[in-house]
């Protein structure tokens, strides 16, 4: 009777080390599928603040030449009204 039970402990024991393995092999699976969404979202918000930045940026490449000249033209005119507040 003691050899029967430590044989049915030992086939329960290796029924309990499969389902363990399995389990752990499928909860790997899971976790290169979250690693690789994660590498993904990662990217993507990169790219996300580059669609951003990148238009700003080029933005005030252009435009720092254009206020350039405003203030080319409408200094003058400042300082006239500068000049006319100090009267």
């Amino acid at each position: 009777m003691p050899k029967q039970k430590k044989k049915q402990d030992k086939q329960d024991l290796e029924t309990l080390i499969k389902q363990n393995t399995q389990k752990t092999e499928l909860l790997l699976d899971k976790i290169e599928k979250l690693e690789k969404d994660f590498k993904r979202f990662q990217f993507m918000n990169f790219l996300r603040f580059l669609i951003v930045v990148i238009p700003i940026i080029l933005a005030l490449l252009y435009l720092i030449p254009f206020f350039q000249d405003f203030l080319k033209i409408y200094t003058p005119v400042l300082e006239t009204l500068q000049q006319l507040g100090t009267i």
